[in-house]
């Protein structure tokens, strides 16, 4: 599926919803580089709903989702850093890191696919 084709089916409905969402479809992963919601919709599981199409898109392809994330400086209503990796982590990510650390992933956090 083309990268524009991916995003809009992710984004459908909740365009204006959504202040930032970088997701790119590479050969062997898809790369979540931000996803933040506008302040007048945050507490709403937009960001979730967001989240649980990226997962369903990335099982269906059987790709891992790759990320590093990272708290938006100058911004109000965020998760701070900890609230932000619980977050990732209800989505199936894990850090790659210490005993775990996978070399072949580039980021800091990866979802692999459940089969």
């Amino acid at each position: 599926m083309h990268l524009v084709i991916m995003k809009e089916k992710i984004m459908a409905g909740l365009e204006d919803k959504v202040k930032y969402l970088y997701v790119y479809e590479r050969e062997t992963y898809i790369e979540l580089n931000m996803l933040n919601i506008k302040n007048e919709y945050r507490g709403q599981g937009i960001a979730s709903e967001i989240m649980k199409r990226i997962v369903l898109y990335s099982d269906s392809v059987q790709k891992p989702i790759l990320m590093s994330p990272e708290v938006p400086e100058n911004e109000e209503n965020c998760l701070n850093y900890n609230q932000l990796i619980a977050f990732y982590e209800k989505f199936g990510f894990k850090p790659n890191k210490g005993k775990i650390r996978d070399y072949s992933l580039p980021s800091a956090s990866y979802r692999r696919n459940p089969n």
